[in-house]
Parts: structure tokens; C-alpha cells; sequence
């Protein structure tokens, strides 16, 4: 008996899950588009930066190894 009535209050307090599903789906469709290509202009943004940070950081890596190679003969 006092599971159930844990649960009836539970039930009041929360929204049911599929009310739930139903309104984070309300959500997503009414997300302006400007928002979702801010955001894949964001991740190329930072995919280019990545690359080129660890193309520039190996380049220099491997002017150090140069370097240290030609010193040492």
C-alpha cells in the first residue's frame, strides 16, 4: 500500500513520459534554423583549427628533430 502511494504522487509531481517525449519534441522543432547552422559553422570552424594546430605543431616537431639531427653530427 505505500509503494502505490508513492507512485500516485510521484505521478502527480512529474509529467508522465510521453507528455514528456511530446514536449522535448515540440522543443527541437521550434529551435529557429539560424541556430543549427551557427552551430555546424562552429564545428567546421573548430574541425580547421584542430588540423591546423596539430599540422603546425608537428612541422615544428619536426624542425627540432631536423635541427637536433644536423647539430649533433
Amino acid at each position: 500500500m505505500g509503494s502505490n502511494a508513492n507512485v500516485a504522487r510521484r505521478d502527480k509531481i512529474e509529467k508522465p513520459r510521453i507528455a514528456r517525449i511530446i514536449s522535448s519534441n515540440m522543443n527541437e522543432e521550434e529551435k529557429p534554423a539560424e541556430e543549427s547552422k551557427v552551430k555546424l559553422w562552429l564545428k567546421r570552424i573548430g574541425a580547421a583549427g584542430f588540423l591546423f594546430f596539430l599540422i603546425k605543431g608537428l612541422i615544428w616537431i619536426g624542425i627540432a628533430a631536423v635541427t637536433y639531427y644536423h647539430a649533433r653530427k
